[in-house]
């Protein structure tokens, strides 16, 4: 997602920034297909507030639209989803050095993954 909104792939991240939704609820073992369900079980099971539903929900219409309709986000959308998404995160995982902490077990895989090389263009 960081590297999509980098980039200005702005329909990239707002699809990224949707799919952490999933990810939350499958890891929260909610197995729904679709949003707005899957929203109401994390409520539901005091994972988020009514306040944050509706800050997902501005997600993934985001998502939605930016995949099935071809829209395309402004930089101002996506950091506001990104925000939103991150303080979830926060709230449902733990405190930012937690999440710290992953990110930098995560470092050394990250390396194993090969660069993409680039294409001479001629």
């Amino acid at each position: 997602v960081y590297v999509a909104l980098k980039n200005e792939a702005y329909m990239l991240a707002a699809a990224g920034i949707r799919t952490i939704i999933d990810l939350i609820a499958k890891d929260k073992n909610i197995n729904i297909s679709f949003y707005r369900e899957k929203l109401k079980a994390l409520t539901k099971q005091n994972y988020i507030n009514k306040f944050e539903k509706a800050l997902l929900t501005f997600i993934v219409d985001l998502g939605n639209a930016s995949i099935h309709e071809a829209f395309k986000p402004d930089q101002k959308m996506i950091i506001n989803a990104l925000d939103s998404i991150e303080a979830i995160l926060y709230k449902v995982y733990g405190h930012p050095t937690t999440i710290a902490k992953l990110h930098k077990s995560n470092e050394p895989l990250g390396q194993k993954i090969p660069k993409k090389q680039k294409q001479n263009k001629e």
